[in-house]
């Protein structure tokens, strides 16, 4: 195809199609010389700073586009992530349901692959366990539990309040 063909698809396409991004990086490097060749011409100041005014539209353009094209690369490999995670649960389903057989080759002294789900309370409770482990041991800090969690202080200044 001829390129004023693509051109004119690349204006009714979503997105920005190669063909588009040319034609408007050749419009702004020759407005930018048009611009030039006034200054010189001329010598109004005016121009220089349409110059400059051209450059940062130019260069903002562009930087949109290469954004734009992070953000798709960025949402296609959250995509894939999301496809890996859904089948890595369907497969946890699968070995949930298994677990079964799983004790069969624990018992016959081999290693399970099994993958190992853990609710959100139980973790809790796991770091519950391990937090009062912790509390045993006399660090010079005192644990001062608050709503959102545990904020350590020292004992010095809570003597001193």
């Amino acid at each position: 195809m001829s390129y004023p063909s693509d051109l004119f698809r690349a204006i009714f396409t979503p997105g920005a199609p190669p063909a588009l991004l040319l034609a408007t990086n050749v419009s702004f490097a020759c407005l930018q010389l048009t611009l030039l060749v006034l200054l010189f011409a001329t010598g109004s100041f005016h121009f220089f700073f349409l110059s400059i005014m051209c450059a940062g539209v130019w260069g903002g353009i562009n930087w949109f586009v290469r954004e734009v094209e992070a953000l798709r690369r960025i949402e296609g490999q959250a995509d894939e992530i999301r496809r890996v995670q859904t089948e890595l649960e369907k497969n946890g389903e699968m070995v949930r349901q298994g677990s079964d057989d799983d004790d069969e080759v624990e018992e016959a002294g081999g290693k399970s692959t099994a993958v190992e789900f853990a609710s959100a309370e139980e973790q809790v409770e796991r770091r519950k366990f391990v937090d009062e482990e912790d509390d045993d041991e006399d660090d010079g800090f005192e644990r001062v539990e608050k709503e959102d969690g545990y904020e350590t202080e020292g004992k010095d200044k809570k003597k001193k309040k």
